[in-house]
């Protein structure tokens, strides 16, 4: 693609029926010296390409990736950037249980570095954000060009085979918080079902995630319940519960010390744009 135009957008696209939610997306977004240091993350997941060579930061361990690389960060914290000289990054931040089960299926793992051609990340960026920015997008289109864009860029892409992987056992940690984010789950719970004690799961999940199970629990709960405001037909106390909060006092709390503000008066401003 020539000539092309550098942008960052931010967005939410919430795809309700399929579970995929694009949150941004930027092209050749250019960056002054300087490193980008998230310890929380954004709360969603990351697909990043770096078109220069960068420090990133995984698992507590500094690398050098290469001009060309492309990253997968799933919902942790983000270190990247050259302290030294300008840089230029195109990404795309994005939610949703289906859209992890497409870079799953997909074979792209948390943290794993691929390198795809600038190019093709960048024209695949750039359809999909014209869709979203179109006079009436089509979330289906959204969501099949979003499957698209990760099956070409892994196919595109080649692994490096020296990047260390998250234990598929944390992985199916992670995917059953997920799936299950609406139940009771201790961590007592979730330790015996992986046949894990409970501070080493602690541990582990922090260290390759970048936050504590509860804390990853809390977020996913969250996430849905913004997602659930948006529907004025439904009560913020069947909201809390259908997200695994029972008591709706503890919910608007909990909402509000994560969110800055309680769940009423996010979703006045829903419905006040």
């Amino acid at each position: 693609m020539k000539n092309i135009k550098s942008f960052k957008h931010s967005y939410r696209i919430p795809i309700k029926s399929k579970k995929v939610v694009i949150n941004g997306i930027g092209v050749c977004e250019a960056m002054p010296p300087g490193i980008v240091n998230r310890p929380g993350g954004t709360g969603d997941s990351l697909l990043m390409f770096f078109h220069d060579k960068v420090i990133v930061n995984i698992r507590d361990e500094f690398l050098t990736v290469a001009a060309g690389s492309l990253i997968y960060w799933d919902k942790c914290g983000h270190y990247y950037g050259n302290a030294d000289a300008p840089w230029k990054h195109s990404w795309i931040h994005f939610d949703g249980s289906e859209a992890c089960e497409i870079l799953r299926l997909a074979g792209l793992r948390p943290f794993q570095v691929i390198s795809p051609p600038a190019q093709i990340v960048e024209q695949l960026l750039v359809e999909l954000d014209n869709e979203i920015s179109a006079i009436s997008p089509d979330i289906l289109i959204i969501r099949d060009m979003f499957e698209i864009f990760v099956r070409k860029i892994v196919r595109a892409g080649v692994e490096d085979k020296d990047k260390i992987q998250i234990p598929e056992r944390m992985i199916a940690i992670k995917e059953y918080i997920e799936n299950n984010y609406h139940k009771a789950l201790p961590l007592a719970k979730i330790a015996r079902r992986f046949s894990i004690s409970s501070p080493h799961l602690s541990s582990e999940f922090k260290r390759w995630f970048g936050l504590s199970p509860g804390k990853c629990l809390i977020e996913y709960r969250l996430h849905e319940a913004e997602i659930l405001l948006k529907d004025n037909n439904l009560q913020i106390v069947d909201i809390a519960e259908k997200v695994g909060w029972s008591d709706i006092y503890h919910f608007s709390k909990i909402f509000k010390r994560h969110r800055g503000v309680p769940p009423s008066s996010m979703r006045t401003k829903v419905f006040k744009r």
